[in-house]
């Protein structure tokens, strides 16, 4: 298993538009001509789409969005992440609908942990 380091939204703001590769135990390749097939260990390209602070006193909240075409479609789950900035990271990404005008299917991983040193004035 990937030892995933203590990631915050700072190492994500200016990696939206990238690419990152996700490793996926069983895809659902789906075809617009009814032809779906089940992939396994297969690679998806995802990209960056969004990312989004959330500000709770005495937290540390952020999400991430990315984006991956219509035809490669997966459950939730903890996935392989590889980027060639971050590096193998695991992150836990659920498929979500999200209002855009890009076509595609989205995914969501969520951050949310108690900051150790917390900062007086925001609470």
């Amino acid at each position: 298993m990937t030892e995933t380091p203590l990631l915050h939204h700072e190492d994500f703001q200016g990696l939206v538009g990238s690419t990152f590769t996700a490793t996926i135990g069983s895809l659902l390749n789906h075809t617009t001509a009814g032809n779906d097939t089940q992939v396994f260990n297969s690679k998806v390209e995802l990209e960056l789409f969004e990312t989004k602070f959330h500000d709770y006193p005495g937290m540390e909240g952020f999400s991430l969005i990315f984006i991956t075409d219509q035809e490669n479609l997966f459950d939730q789950g903890v996935r392989d992440i590889e980027h060639e900035t971050l590096g193998k990271i695991q992150l836990f990404l659920t498929p979500i609908f999200f209002h855009s005008k890009r076509s595609g299917m989205y995914y969501q991983a969520v951050f949310n942990r108690i900051m150790e040193d917390v900062d007086e004035s925001r609470l």
